[in-house]
């Protein structure tokens, strides 16, 4: 039994050798963090810190004014609190992402294998791009809650498509395992909220396309649906209920406590943008790709959520800080090695480039499971379009450019599915053949080969030659 258990992973491996070189490489780069990565310098680290430390003290939730950080799901902090309970250092807490950032990239690899299968390239340069991607890579170091929420979600992801591949009792296990990590996810951050929706509208298309089988369409899905939202209410619905009888509100977000006091807030919410927020772009990026261009004088989304995808956009010590005698700019309030605005600029072109790719595969895609009535891909297609559609909705809301509410790094819970349509885009130029798709499929690639720059340049070559 054993040795033939062997034999099989040999065989996987022998026909897998660049996915496993690549992944890898991934988990080379996350792993690495715990060397090259101080935690204290991440995004809102004492307000995380803090959180933590609280539960340490008290065994309990703490209460929502106590700082910036304090309107999340708790059961990260509940973790890091038991880990401090043990002893662990503050820097042994960014091991906690480091190790869901790691699962993350391997339960990405699952999912491509299950709804990728057509595409051999595109899977290889999806966990390329994803093992390589500045965003994601930035986030695996840190002590917050984002990368054990993102690796939740990336399990519903590859689960949640089985309820409309399968029936009976085939999809009860998968409803009730999707349901659970998609509980633990809200259990975490509320950002997991944007699969639930996308599930409503992909369980309400299905029913809507079947126009001669409405009922019999509706009775098939519900059962697993059914089962996925109630699995969800029962692990996280009490820490909504709480928050409606603490506070008032199901969700709170770190803004609330200034809704009342700001002006702004009393601007209807279309008044709260200009048009241009969302239809300008800043070509500025490609010169500084760092704060505040894209931002200031004049607002600009698109442009800024791709630059906080491919860059330190922020400066929060992606590429180690400058020591004495290396020529050093000061960016964000804080000083940078100057020697990493070339690459910076490189993985901004990149990300261009990768984000056209995106936006028009998710067009083709998005027609092509329409026509097919594909459901299990429109799924993943519908949640790559309400994770922006939630982060452009919260950019309006709080019109706040200063406190960074705009960032890729919250994307990253679909970023393994941005990746695979991106990937997609290439595998399909690639495989038509002709002289002038080869060439953009290359131009793709090398995009990805320029985002990658970035993370190379902050983790493998200032580290090792300074």
């Amino acid at each position: 039994m054993l040795s033939e258990r062997l034999r099989t992973i040999g065989r996987f491996a022998r026909g897998h050798i660049p996915e496993l070189i690549v992944v890898a490489f991934g988990l080379g780069l996350r792993i690495s963090l715990t060397k090259t990565f101080d935690v204290t310098l991440g995004y809102d680290y004492p307000a995380h810190l803090q959180f933590a430390q609280y539960i340490e003290e008290h065994w309990r939730i703490p209460p929502y004014q106590l700082n910036f950080s304090t309107y999340n799901p708790s059961l990260y902090y509940w973790l890091a609190a038991f880990l401090l309970k043990l002893g662990c250092t503050v820097q042994a807490l960014g091991r906690i992402s480091i190790v869901c950032a790691s699962l993350q990239l391997l339960v990405m690899w699952v999912g491509l294998e299950i709804y990728l299968r057509e595409s051999r390239l595109a899977r290889v340069l999806a966990l390329l791009m994803f093992a390589t991607l500045p965003a994601a890579l930035h986030l695996a170091g840190f002590v917050s809650n984002h990368c054990l929420h993102d690796l939740f979600c990336t399990a519903g992801e590859v689960l949640l498509p089985q309820v409309f591949l399968r029936r009976g009792r085939a999809v009860v296990g998968y409803a009730i395992a999707g349901g659970f990590c998609l509980g633990l996810a809200l259990l975490t951050k509320i950002s997991g909220v944007s699969i639930l929706e996308a599930l409503v509208i992909a369980l309400g298309l299905a029913v809507f396309r079947a126009r001669g089988a409405r009922k019999q369409v509706a009775r098939a899905l519900l059962p697993g649906a059914a089962l996925v939202f109630g699995v969800v209410a029962l692990v996280a619905g009490w820490h909504y209920v709480r928050h409606k009888i603490l506070y008032g509100g199901f969700v709170l977000i770190a803004f609330d406590a200034y809704t009342d006091a700001e002006p702004i807030y009393r601007v209807p919410y279309l008044d709260r943008r200009p048009l241009g927020f969302v239809v300008y772009w800043d070509d500025g990026i490609y010169r500084t790709p760092f704060w505040p261009i894209g931002m200031r004088p004049n607002a600009r989304f698109w442009p800024t959520l791709m630059t906080t995808t491919f860059t330190d956009y922020y400066n929060f010590a992606f590429v180690p800080p400058p020591v004495p005698g290396h020529h050093a700019i000061k960016m964000s309030g804080k000083l940078m090695r100057q020697s990493a605005f070339p690459p910076a600029r490189a993985a901004v072109i990149g990300g261009t480039i990768l984000a056209a790719l995106l936006v028009s595969t998710w067009i083709g895609a998005a027609r092509a499971s329409w026509r097919r009535d594909d459901q299990a891909r429109l799924l993943l297609i519908l949640i790559a379009m309400m994770a922006v559609l939630n982060q452009l909705h919260f950019a309006i809301r709080f019109p706040v450019d200063g406190h960074g509410v705009i960032k890729g790094t919250y994307l990253q819970f679909a970023g393994p599915i941005y990746c695979a349509l991106a990937a997609l885009g290439i595998g399909w130029l690639w495989k038509r053949g002709r002289p002038l798709s080869r060439l953009l499929a290359l131009v793709g690639m090398a995009g990805i080969a320029l985002a990658a720059s970035y993370s190379i340049y902050a983790k493998i070559v200032v580290p090792i030659w300074g």
